[in-house]
């Protein structure tokens, strides 16, 4: 995978789980789940570059390899920490190019529901979309942001169903 791709990747940093529902045809690489050796070594770099991080105050990086420094943008490195925690974690990881706009197939593949359920909430105006001819057209940014508040609801509503059944509510 090309640094560019890796760079495109950014808009999509908080989806990284959801993205191997992907077509892995798209993808061009088998999706699997890191090994136990590589889950410790992600978890250690996640913890250095957590670290490194926080000293530059969420700036830009300069790493280098084999004599050469090569230059970060700040949204890569906290990109590659995201992956490096997924990772950690065990989850499998894929990295793939998020285009500014999607079609709804692409939009409901990467929110995990069905095309016709996503139309339903653009007409509802959940998610602000533009039309192309007849087809919507939904910006990657508010797919995203959109994910980040269904996860959100759902941690709530677990979080509220353990309250019940606890007898704290």
């Amino acid at each position: 995978m090309s640094f560019v791709s890796f760079v495109s990747f950014v808009a999509f940093a908080s989806v990284v789980p959801y993205v191997k529902r992907m077509k892995q045809a798209v993808q061009k690489q088998p999706i699997s789940r890191p090994t136990a050796g590589d889950a410790s070594l992600a978890a250690r770099a996640g913890r250095d570059l957590a670290g490194v991080l926080r000293q530059t105050r969420g700036g830009a990086l300069t790493v280098e390899a084999q004599g050469q420094a090569i230059a970060l943008p700040a949204e890569a490195v906290r990109a590659l920490l995201d992956v490096l925690n997924h990772m950690a974690r065990g989850d499998a990881v894929a990295v793939a190019a998020a285009k500014p706009e999607l079609t709804t197939k692409q939009a409901a593949d990467l929110l995990g529901v069905s095309r016709t359920y996503l139309v339903q909430l653009l007409d509802e105006g959940a998610l602000p979309y533009r039309k192309v001819g007849t087809h919507r057209r939904v910006r990657s940014e508010d797919v995203a942001t959109y994910r980040r508040k269904m996860d959100r609801r759902q941690a709530l509503d677990e979080l509220t169903a353990y309250d019940q059944e606890l007898g704290l509510q």
